[in-house]
Protein backbone atom coordinates (compact mmCIF):
# COMPACT_ATOMS: atom_id res chain seq x y z
CA UNK A 1 0.00 0.00 0.00
CA UNK A 2 3.10 2.65 0.62
CA UNK A 3 3.99 2.25 -2.70
CA UNK A 4 0.56 3.56 -4.34
CA UNK A 5 -0.07 7.11 -5.47
CA UNK A 6 -2.38 7.57 -2.77
CA UNK A 7 0.22 7.59 -0.12
CA UNK A 8 1.65 10.75 1.07
CA UNK A 9 5.44 10.35 1.91
CA UNK A 10 5.39 13.98 3.72
CA UNK A 11 3.29 12.52 6.41
CA UNK A 12 5.40 9.79 7.32
CA UNK A 13 9.63 10.38 9.15
CA UNK A 14 10.64 6.72 8.85
CA UNK A 15 10.25 4.36 5.62
CA UNK A 16 11.41 0.76 6.39
CA UNK A 17 11.51 -1.16 3.24
CA UNK A 18 11.53 -5.15 3.34
CA UNK A 19 11.99 -6.97 0.32
CA UNK A 20 12.87 -10.19 -1.38
CA UNK A 21 16.56 -11.21 -1.69
CA UNK A 22 18.48 -14.58 -2.13
CA UNK A 23 22.08 -12.61 -2.77
CA UNK A 24 22.18 -10.15 -0.52
CA UNK A 25 25.35 -10.93 2.36
CA UNK A 26 23.38 -8.79 5.05
CA UNK A 27 20.32 -9.19 6.84
CA UNK A 28 19.39 -5.29 6.48
CA UNK A 29 20.75 -1.81 6.18
CA UNK A 30 19.82 1.25 7.62
CA UNK A 31 20.79 5.45 7.66
CA UNK A 32 22.21 6.83 11.07
CA UNK A 33 19.67 9.59 11.86
CA UNK A 34 17.56 11.78 9.65
CA UNK A 35 18.08 12.60 6.48
CA UNK A 36 16.38 14.14 2.87
CA UNK A 37 14.33 11.48 1.04
CA UNK A 38 12.81 12.32 -2.68
CA UNK A 39 9.83 11.22 -3.14
CA UNK A 40 6.96 11.92 -5.63
CA UNK A 41 5.29 14.26 -2.99
CA UNK A 42 8.84 16.23 -2.58
CA UNK A 43 11.18 15.92 -0.30
CA UNK A 44 11.04 14.26 2.77
CA UNK A 45 13.56 14.55 6.35
CA UNK A 46 13.27 11.13 7.74
CA UNK A 47 15.42 8.27 6.92
CA UNK A 48 15.21 4.44 5.97
CA UNK A 49 15.89 1.15 6.66
CA UNK A 50 16.01 -1.91 4.68
CA UNK A 51 15.02 -5.44 5.71
CA UNK A 52 15.07 -8.76 4.44
CA UNK A 53 11.82 -10.56 4.37
CA UNK A 54 12.55 -13.99 5.16
CA UNK A 55 13.86 -12.69 8.52
CA UNK A 56 10.17 -12.29 9.14
CA UNK A 57 9.02 -15.44 9.00
CA UNK A 58 9.58 -15.81 12.66
CA UNK A 59 8.85 -13.30 15.15
CA UNK A 60 11.44 -13.37 16.95
CA UNK A 61 14.16 -12.98 13.91
CA UNK A 62 12.15 -10.23 12.79
CA UNK A 63 11.76 -8.49 16.02
CA UNK A 64 15.77 -8.73 16.25
CA UNK A 65 15.97 -6.98 13.04
CA UNK A 66 13.50 -4.21 13.24
CA UNK A 67 14.89 -3.33 16.78
CA UNK A 68 17.79 -2.92 15.27
CA UNK A 69 17.89 -1.19 12.17
CA UNK A 70 15.08 0.77 13.11
CA UNK A 71 17.46 1.61 15.89
CA UNK A 72 19.74 3.19 13.97
CA UNK A 73 17.14 5.35 12.37
CA UNK A 74 16.38 6.42 15.15
CA UNK A 75 20.05 8.11 15.77
CA UNK A 76 21.60 5.06 17.61
CA UNK A 77 24.81 3.51 16.81
CA UNK A 78 26.07 -0.14 17.82
CA UNK A 79 26.25 -1.52 21.18
CA UNK A 80 29.74 -2.53 21.44
CA UNK A 81 31.78 -4.08 24.46
CA UNK A 82 34.88 -2.57 25.32
CA UNK A 83 37.84 -4.79 26.95
CA UNK A 84 40.28 -3.67 29.11
CA UNK A 85 41.76 -7.55 29.47
CA UNK A 86 42.69 -8.29 33.19
CA UNK A 87 40.75 -4.80 34.76
CA UNK A 88 37.00 -4.30 34.14
CA UNK A 89 38.14 -0.64 33.04
CA UNK A 90 41.36 0.53 32.24
CA UNK A 91 43.01 3.88 32.87
CA UNK A 92 41.15 7.45 31.93
CA UNK A 93 42.10 7.78 28.41
CA UNK A 94 42.79 4.24 27.82
CA UNK A 95 41.16 3.12 24.31
CA UNK A 96 40.85 -0.75 25.39
CA UNK A 97 39.63 -3.24 22.70
CA UNK A 98 36.42 -2.39 21.12
CA UNK A 99 34.05 -4.93 19.75
CA UNK A 100 31.46 -3.36 17.28
CA UNK A 101 28.76 -5.76 18.06
CA UNK A 102 29.45 -6.95 21.18
CA UNK A 103 27.22 -5.64 23.46
CA UNK A 104 24.64 -9.40 23.34
CA UNK A 105 22.44 -7.88 25.60
CA UNK A 106 21.09 -5.01 23.58
CA UNK A 107 19.63 -5.32 20.38
CA UNK A 108 22.03 -2.67 19.31
CA UNK A 109 24.73 -5.08 19.31
CA UNK A 110 24.83 -8.78 18.27
CA UNK A 111 21.49 -10.48 17.16
CA UNK A 112 19.65 -10.36 20.18
CA UNK A 113 16.28 -9.31 21.76
CA UNK A 114 17.67 -7.10 24.69
CA UNK A 115 16.32 -3.54 25.63
CA UNK A 116 18.67 -0.69 24.87
CA UNK A 117 21.06 0.08 27.32
CA UNK A 118 20.27 2.94 29.51
CA UNK A 119 22.83 5.98 27.54
CA UNK A 120 20.82 4.91 24.70
CA UNK A 121 17.69 5.25 25.84
CA UNK A 122 18.63 8.51 27.47
CA UNK A 123 19.50 9.62 23.74
CA UNK A 124 15.74 8.97 22.72
CA UNK A 125 14.35 10.70 26.06
CA UNK A 126 12.84 7.21 26.60
CA UNK A 127 14.65 7.23 30.03
CA UNK A 128 14.68 11.18 31.30
CA UNK A 129 17.48 12.83 34.09
CA UNK A 130 15.46 13.16 37.52
CA UNK A 131 13.04 10.69 36.98
CA UNK A 132 14.53 7.59 36.11
CA UNK A 133 18.06 8.19 35.41
CA UNK A 134 20.24 9.90 38.57
CA UNK A 135 23.68 11.57 37.77
CA UNK A 136 25.51 10.85 40.83
CA UNK A 137 28.85 12.72 41.79
CA UNK A 138 29.29 12.41 45.91
CA UNK A 139 28.50 9.84 47.74
CA UNK A 140 25.05 8.02 48.23
CA UNK A 141 22.43 4.71 48.49
CA UNK A 142 20.52 4.42 46.16
CA UNK A 143 17.93 1.54 45.10
CA UNK A 144 17.66 1.03 41.11
CA UNK A 145 14.65 -0.55 39.89
CA UNK A 146 14.61 -3.46 36.90
CA UNK A 147 14.87 -1.96 33.40
CA UNK A 148 11.97 -4.04 32.30
CA UNK A 149 9.14 -2.60 35.26
CA UNK A 150 7.20 0.63 34.00
CA UNK A 151 9.14 3.34 33.91
CA UNK A 152 8.51 5.79 36.64
CA UNK A 153 10.96 5.51 39.19
CA UNK A 154 14.82 4.98 39.29
CA UNK A 155 16.29 2.51 36.54
CA UNK A 156 19.58 4.06 35.93
CA UNK A 157 22.64 5.50 37.96
CA UNK A 158 25.07 7.83 35.52
CA UNK A 159 28.03 7.91 38.03
CA UNK A 160 30.80 10.10 37.99
CA UNK A 161 33.86 8.37 37.15
CA UNK A 162 35.86 9.89 40.00
CA UNK A 163 35.85 13.50 41.40
CA UNK A 164 36.04 16.65 38.57
CA UNK A 165 36.09 13.84 35.99
CA UNK A 166 34.32 14.21 32.57
CA UNK A 167 34.14 10.47 32.31
CA UNK A 168 30.76 8.12 33.47
CA UNK A 169 29.83 4.56 34.53
CA UNK A 170 26.46 4.01 33.60
CA UNK A 171 24.73 1.27 35.79
CA UNK A 172 21.12 -0.61 35.17
CA UNK A 173 19.46 -3.36 36.58
CA UNK A 174 18.18 -5.98 34.41
CA UNK A 175 15.71 -9.05 35.23
CA UNK A 176 14.45 -12.21 32.96
CA UNK A 177 10.92 -10.71 32.83
CA UNK A 178 9.02 -10.30 29.82
CA UNK A 179 9.19 -11.44 26.41
CA UNK A 180 12.32 -10.09 25.18
CA UNK A 181 15.30 -9.49 28.39
CA UNK A 182 13.68 -13.05 29.43
CA UNK A 183 15.80 -14.78 26.28
CA UNK A 184 18.75 -13.42 28.08
CA UNK A 185 21.69 -15.01 29.90
CA UNK A 186 21.00 -15.73 34.08
CA UNK A 187 24.34 -14.30 35.05
CA UNK A 188 23.02 -10.28 33.64
CA UNK A 189 20.21 -10.50 36.02
CA UNK A 190 22.25 -11.20 39.39
CA UNK A 191 23.65 -7.73 39.70
CA UNK A 192 24.47 -4.39 37.93
CA UNK A 193 25.24 -4.32 33.99
CA UNK A 194 27.64 -1.45 33.45
CA UNK A 195 28.58 0.56 30.58
CA UNK A 196 31.13 2.92 30.28
CA UNK A 197 30.98 7.07 28.84
CA UNK A 198 34.11 8.86 27.51
CA UNK A 199 35.12 11.24 24.95
CA UNK A 200 35.42 8.06 22.28
CA UNK A 201 31.90 7.09 22.92
CA UNK A 202 29.69 8.90 20.97
CA UNK A 203 26.23 8.03 19.84
CA UNK A 204 27.51 4.01 20.82
CA UNK A 205 27.07 2.45 24.20
CA UNK A 206 30.51 0.99 25.41
CA UNK A 207 29.60 -2.52 28.12
CA UNK A 208 32.17 -3.13 30.40
CA UNK A 209 33.25 -6.38 31.55
CA UNK A 210 32.91 -7.01 35.45
CA UNK A 211 34.13 -10.55 35.50
CA UNK A 212 37.24 -10.30 33.36
CA UNK A 213 38.95 -12.89 35.01
CA UNK A 214 36.57 -15.20 32.80
CA UNK A 215 37.25 -14.68 28.63
CA UNK A 216 33.47 -14.49 28.31
CA UNK A 217 31.21 -12.01 27.53
CA UNK A 218 28.11 -13.71 28.80
CA UNK A 219 28.60 -13.02 32.25
CA UNK A 220 29.09 -9.19 32.24
CA UNK A 221 27.46 -8.17 35.83
CA UNK A 222 28.56 -6.76 38.71
CA UNK A 223 27.15 -8.93 41.37
CA UNK A 224 24.91 -8.89 44.30
CA UNK A 225 27.14 -8.42 47.66
CA UNK A 226 30.55 -7.77 44.99
CA UNK A 227 32.21 -4.14 45.10
CA UNK A 228 34.90 -2.70 42.54
CA UNK A 229 36.98 -0.06 43.64
CA UNK A 230 38.13 1.92 40.56
CA UNK A 231 42.08 1.54 40.59
CA UNK A 232 42.73 4.87 38.86
CA UNK A 233 39.78 7.11 40.46
CA UNK A 234 37.98 7.49 43.82
CA UNK A 235 35.28 5.76 42.97
CA UNK A 236 33.59 2.86 44.85
CA UNK A 237 30.50 0.69 43.64
CA UNK A 238 29.43 -2.31 45.89
CA UNK A 239 26.25 -3.84 45.14
CA UNK A 240 24.84 -4.51 49.12
CA UNK A 241 21.73 -6.64 47.78
CA UNK A 242 19.62 -7.61 45.39
CA UNK A 243 15.82 -8.69 44.75
CA UNK A 244 13.32 -9.50 41.64
CA UNK A 245 12.19 -5.73 42.07
CA UNK A 246 15.54 -3.84 43.21
CA UNK A 247 19.45 -3.36 43.37
CA UNK A 248 20.92 -1.71 46.04
CA UNK A 249 23.81 0.13 45.09
CA UNK A 250 26.04 2.08 47.26
CA UNK A 251 28.57 4.95 45.40
CA UNK A 252 31.78 6.21 47.45
CA UNK A 253 34.31 8.91 46.84
CA UNK A 254 37.26 8.08 48.73
CA UNK A 255 40.25 9.96 48.69
CA UNK A 256 42.40 9.96 45.14
CA UNK A 257 44.84 7.33 44.67
CA UNK A 258 48.20 8.07 43.11
CA UNK A 259 48.95 6.26 40.39
CA UNK A 260 52.27 7.15 38.27
CA UNK A 261 52.31 6.39 34.47
CA UNK A 262 55.01 7.20 31.68
CA UNK A 263 54.50 10.92 30.61
CA UNK A 264 53.77 11.54 27.01
CA UNK A 265 56.49 13.49 25.17
CA UNK A 266 55.99 14.84 21.63
CA UNK A 267 58.07 16.95 19.28
CA UNK A 268 57.70 19.51 16.78
CA UNK A 269 58.17 20.38 14.09
CA UNK A 270 57.71 16.94 12.62
CA UNK A 271 60.35 16.87 9.76
CA UNK A 272 62.30 19.99 9.01
CA UNK A 273 64.96 20.22 6.43
CA UNK A 274 68.26 21.27 7.40
CA UNK A 275 71.99 21.55 5.57
CA UNK A 276 75.05 19.27 6.80
CA UNK A 277 76.86 21.89 9.31
CA UNK A 278 73.78 23.92 10.55
CA UNK A 279 71.36 23.44 13.19
CA UNK A 280 67.60 22.07 13.79
CA UNK A 281 65.65 23.48 16.86
CA UNK A 282 62.75 21.59 18.05
CA UNK A 283 60.36 22.25 20.38
CA UNK A 284 59.85 19.29 22.91
CA UNK A 285 56.53 18.96 25.35
CA UNK A 286 56.32 16.63 28.09
CA UNK A 287 52.99 16.14 29.60
CA UNK A 288 52.42 14.41 33.09
CA UNK A 289 49.98 11.57 33.05
CA UNK A 290 49.87 10.94 36.81
CA UNK A 291 46.73 10.83 38.72
CA UNK A 292 45.43 13.95 40.30
CA UNK A 293 46.62 11.97 44.03
CA UNK A 294 49.82 12.30 42.94
CA UNK A 295 52.37 14.66 43.47
CA UNK A 296 54.91 16.98 41.16
CA UNK A 297 57.39 14.58 40.27
CA UNK A 298 60.75 15.69 37.85
CA UNK A 299 61.78 14.74 34.90
CA UNK A 300 65.15 13.89 33.38
CA UNK A 301 65.18 14.92 29.65
CA UNK A 302 67.61 12.95 27.37
CA UNK A 303 67.94 12.48 23.45
CA UNK A 304 70.24 9.61 21.42
CA UNK A 305 69.08 10.08 18.34
CA UNK A 306 70.76 10.59 15.73
CA UNK A 307 73.54 8.82 17.27
CA UNK A 308 76.88 10.64 17.98
CA UNK A 309 75.27 14.08 16.76
CA UNK A 310 75.72 17.30 19.24
CA UNK A 311 72.29 18.15 21.14
CA UNK A 312 71.81 20.46 23.44
CA UNK A 313 68.88 20.91 25.29
CA UNK A 314 67.40 24.56 27.02
CA UNK A 315 66.17 22.48 29.98
CA UNK A 316 67.46 19.00 30.97
CA UNK A 317 65.18 18.70 34.15
CA UNK A 318 61.09 19.38 33.94
CA UNK A 319 59.27 19.46 37.40
CA UNK A 320 55.63 19.13 36.53
CA UNK A 321 52.43 18.48 38.83
CA UNK A 322 49.67 15.65 37.24
CA UNK A 323 48.18 16.83 34.31
CA UNK A 324 49.99 19.51 33.72
CA UNK A 325 52.73 20.12 31.28
CA UNK A 326 55.78 22.29 29.70
CA UNK A 327 57.38 22.93 26.55
CA UNK A 328 61.77 22.80 26.20
CA UNK A 329 64.00 23.80 22.87
CA UNK A 330 66.37 21.00 21.81
CA UNK A 331 69.23 22.13 19.29
CA UNK A 332 70.57 19.06 17.07
CA UNK A 333 73.28 20.16 14.91
CA UNK A 334 74.24 18.34 12.26
CA UNK A 335 77.62 17.01 11.30
CA UNK A 336 79.70 18.55 8.33
CA UNK A 337 79.84 16.24 5.81
CA UNK A 338 76.35 14.24 6.68
CA UNK A 339 74.80 12.28 3.93
CA UNK A 340 71.20 13.38 2.53
CA UNK A 341 68.85 11.72 4.13
CA UNK A 342 65.88 11.32 6.84
CA UNK A 343 67.29 10.70 9.96
CA UNK A 344 64.84 9.60 13.30
CA UNK A 345 65.13 12.48 15.81
CA UNK A 346 64.14 11.31 19.44
CA UNK A 347 63.50 12.74 23.22
CA UNK A 348 62.80 10.90 26.25
CA UNK A 349 61.40 11.90 29.88
CA UNK A 350 62.17 9.30 32.81
CA UNK A 351 61.47 9.22 36.26
CA UNK A 352 62.52 6.22 37.64
CA UNK A 353 61.02 3.28 35.95
CA UNK A 354 58.55 5.82 34.05
CA UNK A 355 60.03 6.94 30.87
CA UNK A 356 57.64 8.87 27.65
CA UNK A 357 59.58 9.26 24.30
CA UNK A 358 58.85 10.91 21.39
CA UNK A 359 60.01 10.59 17.74
CA UNK A 360 60.13 13.23 14.49
CA UNK A 361 62.95 13.15 12.17
CA UNK A 362 64.93 15.55 10.43
CA UNK A 363 66.09 15.30 6.68
CA UNK A 364 69.51 16.72 5.47
CA UNK A 365 69.18 18.30 2.04
CA UNK A 366 72.23 18.56 -0.33
CA UNK A 367 74.05 21.52 -0.03
CA UNK A 368 72.65 24.79 -2.77
CA UNK A 369 75.64 26.18 -4.83
CA UNK A 370 77.55 28.29 -3.36
CA UNK A 371 76.70 32.23 -3.69
CA UNK A 372 78.56 34.65 -5.58
CA UNK A 373 78.49 38.09 -5.75
CA UNK A 374 80.48 40.90 -7.59
CA UNK A 375 80.71 44.72 -7.82
CA UNK A 376 81.24 46.90 -11.17
CA UNK A 377 84.35 48.34 -12.24
CA UNK A 378 83.26 52.28 -11.62
CA UNK A 379 84.55 55.10 -13.10
CA UNK A 380 88.45 56.04 -11.51
CA UNK A 381 87.25 59.49 -10.49
CA UNK A 382 84.20 61.55 -10.16
CA UNK A 383 83.21 64.98 -8.73
CA UNK A 384 82.14 66.28 -5.84
CA UNK A 385 78.41 66.99 -5.90
CA UNK A 386 77.85 63.76 -8.32
CA UNK A 387 76.13 60.53 -7.91
CA UNK A 388 78.18 57.11 -8.52
CA UNK A 389 75.63 54.12 -9.25
CA UNK A 390 77.15 51.26 -6.98
CA UNK A 391 75.43 47.59 -8.76
CA UNK A 392 75.73 44.39 -6.80
CA UNK A 393 75.01 40.96 -8.86
CA UNK A 394 74.01 37.84 -7.09
CA UNK A 395 73.97 34.74 -8.59
CA UNK A 396 73.71 31.18 -7.25
CA UNK A 397 74.99 28.69 -10.26
CA UNK A 398 75.11 31.17 -12.59
CA UNK A 399 71.77 32.21 -12.57
CA UNK A 400 70.42 35.19 -10.68
CA UNK A 401 69.25 35.17 -6.96
CA UNK A 402 65.97 37.38 -5.90
CA UNK A 403 65.54 38.51 -2.94
CA UNK A 404 69.56 38.07 -0.98
CA UNK A 405 69.84 40.77 0.97
CA UNK A 406 73.03 43.06 -0.09
CA UNK A 407 74.81 45.30 2.37
CA UNK A 408 77.35 48.07 0.97
CA UNK A 409 79.13 49.59 2.95
CA UNK A 410 81.71 52.51 1.52
CA UNK A 411 84.98 54.10 3.65
CA UNK A 412 85.79 57.46 2.79
CA UNK A 413 89.18 58.95 2.69
CA UNK A 414 88.97 59.80 6.66
CA UNK A 415 88.33 56.44 7.52
CA UNK A 416 84.58 57.42 8.21
CA UNK A 417 81.60 54.84 6.42
CA UNK A 418 78.32 54.88 5.07
CA UNK A 419 76.34 51.65 4.92
CA UNK A 420 73.02 50.57 2.68
CA UNK A 421 71.33 47.49 2.04
CA UNK A 422 68.77 46.50 -0.73
CA UNK A 423 67.28 43.63 -1.95
CA UNK A 424 67.83 42.16 -5.00
CA UNK A 425 65.48 42.08 -7.65
CA UNK A 426 64.70 39.52 -9.89
CA UNK A 427 67.01 40.11 -12.15
CA UNK A 428 69.58 39.22 -9.31
CA UNK A 429 71.26 43.14 -8.55
CA UNK A 430 70.81 45.76 -5.94
CA UNK A 431 71.93 49.26 -6.95
CA UNK A 432 73.00 51.73 -4.66
CA UNK A 433 73.50 55.23 -6.63
CA UNK A 434 75.66 56.94 -3.47
CA UNK A 435 75.35 60.69 -3.81
CA UNK A 436 78.19 62.29 -3.40
CA UNK A 437 78.33 65.81 -1.29
CA UNK A 438 79.77 69.20 -2.54
CA UNK A 439 81.77 69.37 0.39
CA UNK A 440 82.87 65.90 -0.09
CA UNK A 441 86.54 65.10 1.13
CA UNK A 442 88.61 64.08 -2.29
CA UNK A 443 90.67 61.39 -2.09
CA UNK A 444 90.03 57.52 -2.95
CA UNK A 445 86.64 55.85 -1.47
CA UNK A 446 86.36 52.22 -1.07
CA UNK A 447 83.23 49.84 -1.31
CA UNK A 448 82.83 46.39 -0.55
CA UNK A 449 79.33 44.69 0.01
CA UNK A 450 78.26 41.77 1.11
CA UNK A 451 74.94 39.57 0.52
CA UNK A 452 72.96 36.72 2.77
CA UNK A 453 70.24 34.75 1.18
CA UNK A 454 68.69 32.04 3.30
CA UNK A 455 71.76 30.50 5.48
CA UNK A 456 74.51 31.41 3.06
CA UNK A 457 76.62 34.11 2.69
CA UNK A 458 79.06 36.11 0.25
CA UNK A 459 81.42 38.59 0.22
CA UNK A 460 82.53 40.91 -3.15
CA UNK A 461 85.88 41.89 -3.58
CA UNK A 462 86.17 45.63 -2.77
CA UNK A 463 86.69 47.90 -5.68
CA UNK A 464 87.75 51.95 -5.52
CA UNK A 465 86.93 55.17 -7.16
CA UNK A 466 88.74 58.46 -6.35
CA UNK A 467 86.48 61.62 -5.73
CA UNK A 468 88.50 65.09 -7.28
Amino acid sequence: KAADADVNFTQYSRLAIIFPSSSCSWAGLAEVGCGTISSADGSVTGSTAWMLSTYFTSTDNGVKLANHELGHNLGLHHSSSRDFGTEALGAPGTAGTLNEYGDVFSSMGSWNLGHYPAPHKKMLKWMTEGATIRTVTSNGSFSVQPFELSAGTLQALKIQRGTGSSNWVWLEYRQLVGNYDSTLGLQISSGATIHYEDSTTGIHSHLLDYTPETSSWSDPALASTKSWTDPYTNLSISITGATSSSLNVDVTYGPIPCVTAAPAVTLSPWNPSVYAGNNVIYTVSVANNDSAGCTARSFDLSSSLPSSWPTSLSQSLLTLSPSSSASVSMTKSVPTGTAPATYSVDASAQNAGDIGTGLANVTVVPAPPPLTITLPVLNPTYPQNSTVPITATVLQNSSPVSGASVTFTLTRPDKSTATKTIVTGSNGQATWSYKINPKAIKGTYTVTAQTTYGSQSATASAITFTVQ
